[in-house]
């Protein structure tokens, strides 16, 4: 924005500007379609292999799943629209993945005082609940909850 501030006369410093602003909102919203779009036919075609992968290594069945004579094993009996559910090895996983998150944070922060950035500490804490999933919600129906 400086620079092309710096390249115009002051007359034309108003529509410099303002013709600057708008051609990067227009990139940022062209780019971030793209990408929003991509990202959902990725989501689309990798997540369902995630899921299979995940309920095939037994952290993860379908929520209501009636185990009784399976041998005790989790097994993927969800149709569309259904949610998931973490077996005790999944939350033994996903405990351990926290675990590891929290140690790279608490060693990021080391010496860090959030009283003394405020705002910073707001961020953190708001990016931080993000990251953890009421074990609930897992059991809703994709979707649910969404919006």
């Amino acid at each position: 924005m400086l620079a092309v501030q710096n390249a115009v006369d002051y007359a034309d410093l108003g529509v410099a500007t303002s013709g600057a602003t708008l051609f990067r909102s227009l990139g940022v919203a062209t780019l971030g379609a793209i990408f929003s779009n991509r990202l959902h036919d990725e989501l689309k075609r990798l997540l369902p292999r995630a899921v299979s992968a995940l309920v095939r290594h037994g952290l993860l069945r379908a929520c209501g799943v009636d185990r009784a004579g399976d041998g005790g094993g989790p097994r993927y009996a969800g149709s569309e629209g259904s949610g998931y559910e973490l077996t005790d090895d999944g939350r033994a996983a996903l405990a351990l993945l926290v675990q590891a998150g929290e140690q790279r944070l608490a060693d990021l922060l080391q010496g860090w005082r959030p009283e003394e950035h405020e705002e910073l500490a707001r961020m953190i804490a708001a990016v931080a609940r993000q990251f953890f999933v009421d074990p609930a919600a897992l059991c809703a129906p994709l979707g649910a909850g969404a919006g």
